[in-house]
């Protein structure tokens, strides 16, 4: 069922870009990369919540429904790092790096301010250390939501400096193979900054007169 909802997702938003009479016609792509602190864990699994620090590299290419909002694909691939002594968490510890797909909106508000969210089905998160013994454990079938507030400068053209919070539950633990069906819950709050690009000019640019 998961499967059938990160599919039936991606493909709707790959539909936004099918009509060839505006193919790479009105396309937004923001790339940009942020620093997230927050909590993860797993008290199902005997995994406490700890705290964690991450850098996720992200991108969204979007297509405009109006002149303010654009709907599209979202990628992150992100690392993280433990900073809760493992002895304090049952001597586990969940650093490792994961990626993530869905879909992705953005909406400018006026010149300064835009707003940007992102759902994301699909993905995996893979530990650097092991879990169980001679096992490469890892967390898949994720749901994640990021929704956060950008502001863009005006001597900058388009870039942005942007505010997030950042939801993942990752709905399965693979252990020794073997699927447990329990959440790892993870909140984070983030800081970072991006590059706009918009219809063949950097956003924010004015057109250039002919």
């Amino acid at each position: 069922m998961n499967k059938q909802i990160a599919s039936t997702s991606i493909v709707l938003a790959l539909l936004l870009f099918a009509n060839t009479s505006y193919a790479f016609e009105d396309i937004d792509v923001m790339l940009g990369a942020r620093y997230e602190h927050g909590r993860m864990g797993n008290t199902e699994m005997n995994v406490p919540n700890r705290d964690m620090n991450a850098l996720w590299v992200d991108g969204i290419a979007a297509k405009k429904i109006t002149q303010d909002l654009a709907l599209g694909i979202d990628l992150d691939i992100g690392v993280q790092r433990q900073q809760t002594d493992i002895q304090s968490v049952n001597r586990t510890n969940e650093q490792g790096w994961g990626w993530l797909a869905g879909v992705g909106a953005t909406y400018r508000v006026n010149d300064q301010i835009g707003v940007v969210a992102a759902a994301d089905f699909a993905g995996k998160y893979y530990f650097s250390y092991s879990t169980s013994a001679n096992q490469s454990d890892y967390l898949d079938r994720p749901f994640a939501w990021r929704i956060g507030t950008q502001y863009f400068p005006p001597q900058y053209p388009g870039w942005s400096a942007d505010l997030f919070l950042h939801h993942i539950d990752w709905r399965n633990f693979v252990v020794s193979g073997s699927d447990n069906s329990h959440t790892t819950a993870q909140s984070t709050l983030a800081i970072g900054l991006s590059y706009h690009f918009a219809t063949g000019q950097v956003a924010g640019e004015q057109p250039s007169e002919h």
